[in-house]
């Protein structure tokens, strides 16, 4: 028995032990360069001349702007420091005749790199390959060896404390410096599971030879690449992978190939679908930012093929059983071509849909007739409106247009059509329509741009289905999707980007597979924007500052100075000449603003500022005044100076953040009874007073929407409070008038809502102004002198400033709105000034009141700034706090 038992575990360990050598010589006998490629790979370029093509890459206008940007400048550094490590241009003579691939994958959420494969079985036969790998295998400098299952792996530091992680096995070399992704290499080849395991089709397809290399995309994995730049998601179901040979010249960069899909995916719905001719170009306002074009010679198996959800379909089932019609009827109206347009406009995209017909008039009718039998409406109930002699109808059934060709017009929930010719311009807003119909008119279309005619013709006229991207006009929307590390790197070279003025992706059905080709064409060359200020003054200290400079004079008509407040609570003063005159501690934030009193009634001015729990008066000198700082109370949030008679008697109205006033003589002691005065609840900005017939009042706005009118004794004037029932968190507007009864005190809800009121109490006008989107925030902003305002709202990453009409006076796309300080200065004439501080991406735009930078580029700061305007030379001063510096810029 025993015996048997032993021949048995013999013959199994023989079996074992052949099935070993059997899978090792196998795997060995069927090893590649692709069985290195790990599956998470995103894009792998594949060429045996990639040396050249790196190096003509570099002379293409293209390629050469597109790397002044660092992150798309990566590969090339990396040569460079594999090349610090081996002499010279090695790797670009090491990397040519030889098959190399190179991936790009993921690293971490927002960081990406690079893998490096080459077949070295030739290299001893070639001088610049053998020279390479023996300059890196015996490099100079700290190299250190460890072994990942069974692989011999290096490691070798670069000059600037980098690391290249690298192996050789057999007749192939691979490194990154990135030490996983030379792990992923390995147990891609050791578990068999590479990303030609997940490609197998890249072996079918036909490479040409004579192009610039071979691009492979992992879809799925791309999705996961591109969180490396942007916040946005692409289409996770759009197809699966595909194959693409790439085409360099000086202006663009072409690929074209294969795509797969199969049924699960959006790209499936073309299967099968033959193209038409691209004729709908008259018809598209140049101001289109992104426009997808679909063409077929049978409307009713495309749509056939088009996707609609379960409500959707539910929807247009009772809409056949109540009406009688089916919404699918009005594919016989169709001709060969769909196009659908968008627009950014107040900081979204907004779509408009052309419908070419083969009987417009008819489709018109059509539309009326489904109108006509919608019950209980009466017919002179329905939307019509005659604009640029076109006339304009409104489909009475929501959601209508995703009924006929599904997702497609998923963001058409209300539909205004009209028709042009052979075309039907279906759109979900009024105005874009009006738009439209008004730069069809003007002959502001493609058709009439040559530039835009000209690439047209350059792509393929009769594709099932074509994405086209001005990226000049689609900055806006892009650029707020942009992660925020990288946001100020892509705003300082938004100018390359918008130089790509043409972009087309289109895709052609062929059998079980999608033709595909990608044009990116640089119309222009870029030129960077020279900026127009001058750098004059800096003073360097050693700590980060913590407020805006603020402008001060140690006597009326004296020589401006600033003050500045550092992160470890120093005060410091300069002079003119950005000379530090003294530091003083008061050792917590200051809370505001900063303003200054002649205390002694001398002509010497001092500073009085409050901090979180206590008021400054600090003279010229950066001494306390005598009995100063006083203790307040916890939590104060705004300090205004009153002067009842001009005398320089001051009182000093400070609030706290939990709703209380308090008012103090001109030594910080509190006045009987307003110590504190106590509100329900918050108070907005600091405490207004005015004297109107000679009666003093403080007018207070609470959080809650409370308008507090009360006298400098405390008592409360007729009228008041009033209940507004808004969230209020913005500034507010106070006219005084001659009387009670003809001054008028703005307030703007949180919303939207502007209230305005007499000092009796009088409610004299309220509007809801027009709120571009549900999140939308509105403020109002005073000059410095409380006598103008307007009114910001912002939204997502725009910003649009209107007066108190609500008329748009400009907009802008391109901010972050988690962080952004807005700041009015009317200057007089046409010297007013909208300044954002866009403190997340540390940028701040000075804008003038029609939209233009004062300074041609945004400048680089952390806080507000300060600005002066000198007429009589027609300049400006901007000082402005960037990390640890002050900086004076001049601008003529």
């Amino acid at each position: 028995m025993i015996k048997k038992i032993l021949i048995a575990a013999l013959l199994l360990a023989l079996f074992l032990l052949g099935y070993y050598f059997f899978n090792t010589w196998q795997r060995s006998h069927n090893l590649s360069l692709w069985r290195f490629v790990p599956m998470n790979a995103a894009l792998v370029y594949e060429s045996d001349q990639i040396g050249s093509v790196l190096l003509n890459l570099k002379e293409s206008q293209l390629a050469r702007s597109l790397t002044m940007v660092p992150i798309f400048n990566k590969m090339y550094r990396e040569i460079e420091k594999i090349d610090s490590l081996t002499g010279g241009n090695s790797f670009y003579a090491f990397a040519n005749n030889l098959p190399v691939l190179v991936t790009i994958q993921n690293t971490s959420k927002s960081k990406f790199d690079f893998l490096f494969l080459a077949q070295i079985d030739q290299f001893t036969d070639r001088k610049g390959s053998k020279e390479f790998l023996e300059k890196l295998i015996k490099p100079d400098g700290q190299k250190s060896k460890r072994n990942y299952f069974g692989f011999e792996v290096n490691e070798i530091e670069t000059a600037d404390n980098d690391h290249f992680t690298y192996f050789i096995y057999e007749n192939y070399f691979i490194g990154s410096f990135t030490p996983y992704l030379v792990e992923d290499a390995i147990r891609a080849q050791v578990t068999i599971e590479s990303f030609e395991t997940q490609f197998p089709e890249h072996r079918k397809v036909t490479k040409i030879k004579q192009d610039e290399g071979n691009l492979y995309i992992n879809y799925p994995e791309l999705i996961t690449l591109s969180r490396a730049f942007t916040e946005n998601e692409l289409n996770p179901n759009f197809l699966n992978k595909a194959f693409l040979d790439l085409g360099i010249s000086d202006h663009s960069i072409s690929l074209s190939g294969f795509s797969f899909a199969d049924s699960s995916h959006q790209l499936n719905r073309i299967k099968g679908i033959t193209g038409a001719p691209f004729d709908m170009s008259d018809i598209i306002s140049n101001n289109t930012s992104i426009f997808h074009h679909f063409s077929f010679s049978d409307p009713q198996l495309w749509i056939s093929q088009q996707g609609f959800n379960t409500e959707v379909s539910s929807k247009k089932e009772n809409i056949i059983k109540d009406l009688g019609f089916d919404p699918y009827d009005i594919t016989r109206f169709l001709d060969q071509e769909i196009g659908l347009a968008f627009q950014y406009r107040n900081g979204q995209l907004e779509p408009l849909m052309i419908l070419e017909s083969n009987n417009s008039i008819e489709l018109m009718n059509h539309f009326d007739a489904i109108s006509k039998q919608m019950p209980h409406v009466a017919a002179d109930s329905f939307f019509i409106e005659i604009y640029n002699e076109q006339i304009i109808n409104k489909l009475p059934i929501d959601d209508f247009p995703v009924m006929i060709l599904g997702d497609l017009a998923k963001d058409f929930p209300e539909a205004y059509y009209t028709s042009y010719q052979d075309y039907v311009l279906i759109a979900s807003k009024l105005p874009l329509l009006k738009d439209v119909i008004n730069d069809i008119n003007n002959e502001n279309t493609w058709e009439k741009s040559l530039k835009k005619k000209r690439f047209l013709e350059k792509i393929t006229q009769e594709a099932s289905y074509t994405i086209l991207v001005n990226t000049a006009e689609s900055w806006s929307q892009l650029y707020p999707t942009i992660l925020p590390e990288l946001k100020k790197e892509f705003y300082q070279f938004d100018y390359i980007f918008k130089s790509l003025e043409n972009i087309a992706l289109q895709f052609s059905s062929v059998d079980d597979k999608y033709f595909t080709s990608l044009l990116i064409e640089q119309a222009t060359v870029p030129k960077a924007p020279e900026s127009n200020v001058i750098k004059t003054k800096v003073h360097e200290f050693n700590k980060p500052l913590i407020t805006k400079p603020f402008l001060v004079r140690d006597a009326p008509g004296a020589k401006i100075e600033i003050i500045v407040e550092d992160e470890a609570n120093i005060l410091h003063l300069l002079n003119e000449d950005f000379e530090l005159r003294w530091s003083k501690s008061i050792f917590k934030p200051i809370v505001g603003e900063l303003t200054q009193i002649d205390f002694y009634k001398n002509g010497k001015l001092q500073y009085l500022f409050i901090t979180a729990d206590s008021v400054y008066l600090v003279d010229r000198n950066g001494e306390n005044v005598e009995e100063y700082p006083k203790y307040i109370a916890p939590n104060l949030s705004a300090l205004a100076i009153v002067d009842y008679d001009g005398k320089k008697n001051y009182r000093f109205a400070i609030t706290t953040l939990s709703g209380d006033l308090f008012i103090t003589d001109q030594q910080g002691t509190p006045l009987e009874g307003w110590d504190p005065y106590h509100f329900s609840a918050s108070i907005i900005g600091s405490v207004r007073h005015f004297r109107v017939g000679g009666t003093d009042a403080f007018a207070i706005v609470l959080t809650n929407g409370e308008m507090h009118l009360i006298s400098r004794r405390g008592k409360v004037f007729p009228g008041f409070p009033i209940q507004t029932n808004m969230h209020i968190q913005s500034d507010y507007h106070l006219q005084v008038g001659s009387k009670f009864e003809t001054s008028k005190w703005t307030v703007l809800s949180e919303s939207g809502t502007l209230l305005s009121v007499n000092l009796k109490g009088t409610i004299i006008d309220r509007k809801e102004l027009y709120k571009p989107r549900t999140d939308s925030k509105f403020q109002i902003h005073n000059d410095l002198d409380e006598k103008n305002y307007l009114i910001s709202k912002q939204f997502e990453n725009s910003i649009a400033v209107v007066n108190n009409n609500d008329a748009i006076i400009f907009e802008k796309n391109q901010l972050s709105s988690e962080n952004v300080k807005i700041q009015y200065y009317k200057m007089g004439g046409d010297n007013d000034y909208f300044i954002l501080s866009d403190l997340a991406n540390q940028l701040i735009y000075p804008y003038d009141l029609n939209g233009r930078l004062l300074t041609t580029l945004p400048l680089m700061g952390d806080q507000p700034i300060s600005l002066r305007y000198f007429k009589k030379e027609n300049v400006y001063e901007i000082y402005l706090i960037r990390e640890n510096k002050l900086i004076l810029y001049l601008k003529k």
